[in-house]
């Protein structure tokens, strides 16, 4: 399923390019306030082993209309879950990008949790 199909015009809505575009970080810094991440690592002993752990983001949101794309390298975590305001989603990711789709996604108050 690809969240993007289905969600309009707007940065935020364009399959991301690798890095982080100058239109879409004006579009998220637009859409995206109060944004506060809560992180729960487990840091192995031998380096050549994964950092494991819980990253949960709390946000505002102005506009819930379009796939919600955030940095985050889920080739290096593809078993990865994602919950969103309590719903767990299947996400895309693209080029170092996790889209969230807009469906669970809510004007104001958002939470996300990544594990």
């Amino acid at each position: 399923m690809n969240p993007l199909a289905s969600s309009g015009a707007g940065a935020q809505a364009r399959e991301p390019a690798a890095g982080v575009a100058q239109d879409l970080a004006t579009a998220r810094a637009a859409n995206v306030s109060q944004l506060r991440y809560d992180l729960a690592l487990a840091i192995p002993q031998l380096p050549s082993s994964p950092v494991t752990g819980t990253t949960v983001l709390h946000f505002q949101l102005a506009d819930a209309s379009k796939p919600l794309v955030i940095d985050f390298d889920a080739d290096s975590a593809p078993q990865a879950t994602v919950v969103a305001n309590g719903r767990r989603v299947v996400t895309c990711a693209v080029n170092g990008q996790l889209v969230i789709p807009a469906a669970p996604l809510r004007r104001g108050a958002n939470r996300v949790r990544i594990d």
